[in-house]
């Protein structure tokens, strides 16, 4: 916890958020030619699958400045012992 609270910037993209987008920040869908993006949730879901090519929930990723991944992003993981490995990997290769 004290990682994640002072080691990093915690940023959260949820993916099942069904508040619509106001009108000038729908989009087109990049992977269904036709389909419009109308909620914040549809908005995420598809950036991580285009960006990730996953749609894996919960998904971690760690990341620079200029969004260059730190080490592997990870799905879920419940070994406590692994993901604060993880953290602590992807952590050592930003400073």
């Amino acid at each position: 916890l004290n990682i994640l609270k002072g080691d990093v910037v915690l940023i959260s993209l949820y993916v099942d958020d069904l508040r619509k987008l106001k009108d000038h920040e729908i989009v087109e869908s990049k992977l269904k030619p036709g389909k419009m993006l109308k909620t914040i949730g549809k908005k995420w879901s598809e950036l991580q699958a285009i960006k990730y090519n996953t749609n894996a929930q919960p998904f971690y990723v760690l990341m620079d400045h200029n969004e260059k991944n730190l080490n592997d992003p990870v799905a879920y993981t419940p070994n406590v012992d692994e993901y604060y490995n993880w953290l602590k990997e992807g952590i050592s290769k930003f400073k």
